[in-house]
């Protein structure tokens, strides 16, 4: 199940593919946090939501129930070195660190938190206007 919740008046100056392929990234890792196998899920839910968090910020959270990690493959994951992966049988490890660096090229931030057996959550923070952008 998923829930996403975005206001319809919300925009944000940002190069359209780099950002959708970095939540896109962050939305698979939270699917793949429900597998049992390669090729076998339980349910969970996912929820997504955006919101300002003042006149020039918006903040994404993309938060899941799924296996969540324990606090250190959080703290490897967090290192976001492309490559390293939590995934035992599936997954390449370049989401993550991908999803970063186009976040932060458009000067915003990535954070995870995590709980074994509870869940993921994934904030990104970005400006509403672009670096250098007069309003």
């Amino acid at each position: 199940h998923i829930c996403i919740e975005v206001p319809d008046n919300l925009t944000v100056d940002v190069a359209r593919y780099q950002i959708v392929r970095a939540i896109s990234n962050i939305i698979k890792n939270a699917y793949e946090a429900f597998a049992v196998s390669p090729s076998s899920f339980r349910a969970g839910q996912i929820h997504i939501l955006a919101q300002a968090v003042n006149d020039n910020q918006i903040e994404i959270v993309v938060k899941d129930n799924g296996m969540g990690l324990p606090p250190e493959e959080l703290r490897e994951v967090c290192q976001f070195m492309p490559g390293g992966t939590s995934k035992k049988t599936h997954g390449t490890g370049f989401g993550l660190p991908i999803a970063k660096r186009k976040i932060e090229d458009h000067c915003g931030s990535l954070r995870i938190d995590s709980t074994e057996d509870i869940g993921t959550k994934v904030t990104i923070i970005l400006p509403i206007v672009a670096e250098g952008e007069a309003e």
